[in-house]
């Protein structure tokens, strides 16, 4: 799909488009309903078992949902292909209230993990060789602890990998300033000077800077924002089909951003680099990027859609998980690198061009 004729004929208008969809994003995911944490961060029991017979996974959760009040329940069936040995891993977030509840002071997790055990032999009465693992409200903070560093470094790593791709647009000494900076900002995250998600935001914030004092840049610092987007447009898909934040879907949601990267590398490649095999205005360079670009997205969403058959199909609460998040994060590079970079990128080719 060619779109030149609708960047010829709409220009900018169309950033009203992808500004609309941040909006609703934004809502989505802070406001209603609202992004969910996962066990990683909410703190959980974990009880894997053995069976030899096929695990009910269906009704165990339900039970669990019903019985103990929770929303969050994942049950996945495990197998071993030609053995005739099964069993499942079940995961269930603490509710809320679990801790200003009575029961006992020294473990008041107790009474629950004892409820969820009754549950899986209720339905799976063959149940044996189970093991129960805590994951205690303080080790999920842990766990958010190094999501946010992660993700700190991840931003970090992604514009070195940015201003690279663009160093023929961009002063060298600035960039290197800006860096400098994010490495300083980094280490005062890492030795707990600095809260690393104020880390994240001046990270953020001096790529707007990088633009301002160095005007070249702007294509890069542009690429490097609409990551912010992609990520904020997988949060906001997620809130809504349910899909509760986790370690697992924080690292899926980093390697779409990655993914993004690629699609608007190669809409500036098109646009930025033009060399004598590229023919025509900037409107049919960014064409022929759509054309590549949403061939490359069609072709992963299709694969993205095979993983998440085999989830459905295996009962495999991860995988569809992992599946979700990879549809979400392509329908949301479409709208950021077709409907705002593209538009954006051809009016600064076209402005720099008249100021020549």
């Amino acid at each position: 799909m060619n779109l030149t004729p609708i960047y010829r004929k709409y220009g900018t208008k169309i950033l009203i488009i992808p500004l609309v969809a941040f909006v609703l994003f934004a809502y989505l995911a802070t406001v209603n309903p609202g992004i969910s944490y996962g066990i990683d961060f909410k703190g959980g029991v974990r009880v894997s078992f053995s069976s030899t017979h096929p695990v009910p996974v269906d009704a165990i959760a339900e039970k669990i949902r019903r019985e103990l009040g929770v929303p969050e329940v994942s049950v996945v069936p495990t197998e071993v292909p030609g053995t005739g040995k099964y069993g499942g891993i079940v995961e269930v977030v603490f509710p809320d209230d679990l801790f200003t509840k009575g029961g006992d002071a020294s473990d008041p997790t107790k009474d629950f993990k004892d409820a969820v055990i009754q549950i899986i032999k209720s339905e799976v009465p063959d149940a044996e060789n189970i093991v129960i693992r805590d994951i205690v409200p303080a080790l999920g903070a842990k766990f958010w602890e190094l999501a946010v560093k992660m993700l700190l470094l991840a931003v970090f790593l992604l514009k070195v990998v940015v201003l690279i791709a663009f160093r023929h647009n961009t002063p060298v000494a600035k960039v290197l300033g800006v860096l400098l900076l994010d490495v300083a900002v980094i280490l005062l995250a890492h030795f707990k000077v600095l809260d690393p998600l104020v880390a994240l935001a001046v990270i953020l914030i001096d790529t707007v800077a990088l633009a301002i004092i160095a005007p070249s840049a702007t294509p890069a610092v542009v690429m490097l924002w609409s990551s912010v987007f992609d990520a904020l447009g997988m949060l906001a898909l997620m809130a809504v089909f349910n899909v509760p934040l986790t370690l697992q879907t924080i690292m899926i949601i980093l390697m779409m951003v990655g993914y993004s990267i690629d699609t608007d590398i190669v809409l500036s490649t098109h646009i930025l680099k033009r060399s004598e095999r590229e023919e025509g205005d900037e409107y049919e360079r960014a064409g022929r990027a759509s054309s590549t670009g949403l061939h490359m997205s069609g072709t992963t969403l299709v694969s993205m859609l095979f993983i998440l058959a085999v989830g459905y199909l295996t009962r495999n609460l991860s995988v569809i998980r992992i599946g979700m998040v990879m549809i979400f994060g392509v329908v949301s590079d479409v709208i950021i690198t077709w409907l705002f970079n593209a538009p954006l990128m051809i009016a600064w080719v076209r402005k720099n061009a008249s100021n020549a």
